[in-house]
């Protein structure tokens, strides 16, 4: 009846207003008697309702209690885990499509938590982005990799074009960024070509105003962008002209059933085409098989990808010893 109420449009001010509800329920059993228990029950029961799109009603469960519980667990230790020394970098490497001749490598971190285990980004990447933790992961990400960028050139074992890390757009708009990014480089002597800075398309969309100028700033300095996750925004193409950026990462969305859908091919070509047009690289993330590949070289044998196929994001010390040679390949 409640749903039934709400979803009939409220007119203010001769205005029709919809109104959208979410319902948390908990059962009562008889020997229930802690009303502040049941009402914590009903409340966690009704953030999950938030999360469903299409009913918007939930009922709680003790697993959902659990997530919760884990969840302000992970927000108190992110505050301490590069202290801790419990962040690790991860990199998987970038290719050449046509002859796997390697080029770049991603940075990617993994946390170490001592009750749950070693978790991937997606495991605590948003809940930093939410409690403001990321930008002092971000830093500890910068520093570690120039940090191992000089190692490397002190051993004239340094290899790579360039190494991205991962930088929510809003994380730009802090103050003095650009100051302390190009710090942070001079400080271990760094070229400024030699880090590569990715933002998630839906993050850029989301702040476009707002960073346009400081994008503009780290290229004249010489400090690349990459457009990950290219293509799942909703208005990808509006400001392909106007940002100045290098590099385009095409989704994995796009090519994970091309081998079942001829129209993502079409499609893919599409976006190189545009992407050339704007002088971009592109760079094709999540291949795992050879028939995703081939198709891709065909449409294009200058393209440059990361996925399983070629490797899975490695531990950096392990990355070292597997890819990085004292002499020239």
């Amino acid at each position: 009846k409640l749903k039934t109420i709400f979803a009939e449009p409220f007119m203010i001010n001769d205005i029709k207003m919809t109104v959208q509800t979410s319902v948390g329920i908990v059962i009562i059993e008889p020997k229930d008697s802690n009303v502040e228990e049941i009402i914590r029950h009903a409340d966690i029961a009704m953030y999950q309702a938030k999360k469903n799109r299409h009913n918007h009603i939930s009922y709680y469960d003790i697993e959902l209690d659990n997530e919760r519980k884990k969840l302000f667990t992970l927000q108190h230790d992110l505050v301490f885990a590069a202290e801790n020394r419990q962040l690790e970098l991860y990199l998987q490497p970038i290719v050449s499509i046509d002859n796997d001749h390697l080029i770049a490598a991603e940075c990617l971190i993994r946390w170490e938590h001592p009750k749950f285990g070693l978790l991937s980004p997606q495991d605590f990447i948003p809940t930093a982005t939410e409690t403001g933790a990321i930008s002092d992961i971000t830093w500890w990400v910068l520093e570690e990799i120039c940090k191992n960028i000089y190692r490397l050139k002190e051993k004239k074992v340094w290899r790579l074009s360039y190494i991205s890390i991962n930088i929510d757009a809003k994380q730009l708009l802090i103050n003095h960024f650009v100051d302390k990014f190009l710090e942070t480089l001079s400080q271990y002597h760094i070229k400024t070509g030699e880090i590569m800075i990715e933002i998630t398309e839906q993050s850029l969309i989301d702040n476009f105003e707002g960073t346009q100028d400081i994008i503009s700033v780290l290229k004249a300095h010489g400090i690349n962008c990459a457009i990950d996750d290219f293509g799942i925004g909703y208005s990808s193409l509006s400001y392909l002209k106007k940002l100045s950026f290098d590099t385009l990462k095409i989704d994995r969305e796009f090519i994970k059933d091309i081998q079942q859908r001829p129209d993502d091919i079409t499609l893919i070509k599409t976006m190189l085409t545009i992407g050339r047009e704007f002088n971009y690289n592109i760079v094709i993330e999540g291949i795992e098989d050879n028939v995703q590949k081939e198709t891709l070289a065909k449409i294009d044998p200058k393209l440059t990808y990361q996925g399983f196929l070629f490797e899975k994001p490695i531990a950096f010390e392990a990355f070292i010893k597997k890819y990085v040679r004292a002499e020239p390949l």
